[in-house]
């Protein structure tokens, strides 16, 4: 019985230290987009701080709205409304997303969704074939009971944007070289004066960072690599490359 109780203040004390850990490492999340944000409100060198995605709109900013939703879409919310507009901004394809894992060496990564992921006998992975090439390969369909797994933090997903026609509806450009700070900045800046809104995320490492941007309408993929490879340094005072 003494064996059993200090098992489970060990637990106890386990869970503790990383509810703590969690906390700080959210509160420094946090601090690190003031430089977007709020950069005039910064005397010293800013960081960047989001909640989940930040929208910088221009001045006449207009709340986000679900296409189905008639109310804005907030915390109090309902599962179902946040779904809808999940679904509304991330329109990528419907037949298949992949799901994130983390292996026993801590690597992490995103594979297809598979009905038949890790069954004995059945997966290819037992025999080394890669998924791509597995005869047992059932993928699972993107619909709102896995965008509610996603959202209650049950799992991890991510949406494959490039549609079958090449073409897509929204956009994520990454920064993880040194000085992403100021690249993100300048590219916000940029985005403020033309009137292009974007959303600011902090990269899982905390060491990077993406800024997403939602299409009205379908365009096609090469017009959106052409978006995300103009360098915000040739932005001053130019047009963008595309309307989007």
């Amino acid at each position: 019985m003494t064996t059993e109780n200090e098992e489970l203040k060990k637990k106890l004390e386990d869970a503790l230290k990383r509810i703590s850990e969690l906390e700080a490492e959210n509160s420094k999340l946090r601090n690190l987009v003031s430089i977007v944000t709020h950069p005039s409100d910064q005397s010293t060198e800013p960081s960047i701080h989001t909640e989940s995605l930040q929208k910088h709109p221009p001045e006449d900013t207009h709340t986000v709205r679900s296409t189905s939703v008639d109310a804005p879409i907030n915390n109090q919310s309902s599962p179902e409304d946040k779904v809808r507009l999940f679904r509304c901004l991330f329109r990528g394809r419907e037949d298949v997303f992949a799901i994130r894992w983390v292996g026993k060496d801590n690597r992490s990564g995103y594979s297809p969704a598979c009905y038949n992921d890790w069954k004995h006998e059945v997966c290819g992975r037992y025999k080394k074939i890669p998924c791509a090439n597995c005869e047992n390969r059932k993928l699972i369909p993107l619909d709102d009971k896995q965008i509610y797994r996603h959202l209650s933090g049950e799992i991890i997903i991510g949406i494959y944007p490039l549609l079958e026609d090449d073409t897509c509806n929204f956009l994520a450009i990454d920064f993880d070289k040194k000085g992403w700070r100021d690249d993100v900045k300048a590219l916000i800046d940029i985005c403020k004066q033309f009137h292009v809104p974007g959303y600011v995320e902090i990269s899982r490492s905390g060491n990077g960072a993406h800024v997403w941007f939602f299409f009205e309408e379908t365009i096609s993929a090469a017009q959106a690599r052409r978006f995300r490879n103009y360098p915000p340094r040739k932005c001053n005072g130019e047009s963008p490359p595309n309307r989007l």
